[in-house]
């Protein structure tokens, strides 16, 4: 969860969909095409504007099921590509991600 998460209701439906789907997250405001850098789509070698009317989920609160294999592949493929500077900030120098990263 993200620091400024905060917690309101039972987590049942985020247990239930977990287990259902292999992973939860959240919807959030807007469309992967509002949100998603094309230098991502570009790196991941997806087409210009690759399910930009999808809905966007929120990377605030996310939980794997670890029994689900392809949950667990999910979890490597995303926290390998989200070391990649170039993947997800693309355009952005080198090393300025951590000068802007929040420190708590």
């Amino acid at each position: 969860m993200d620091a400024g998460n905060i917690i309101a209701e039972p987590l049942l439906r985020l247990c239930r969909e977990t287990v259902r789907f292999g992973y939860y997250s959240a919807s959030s405001a807007g469309t992967l095409g509002a949100w998603t850098h094309p230098g991502m789509l570009r790196y991941l070698g997806l087409p210009a504007g690759w399910k930009a009317d999808a809905t966007n989920l929120n990377g605030a609160c996310i939980a794997f099921d670890s029994r689900n294999p392809a949950a667990v592949d999910l979890l490597e493929r995303w926290a390998n590509l989200s070391l990649i500077e170039d993947c997800i900030a693309p355009g952005v120098p080198t090393g300025a991600i951590t000068a802007r990263t929040r420190r708590f």
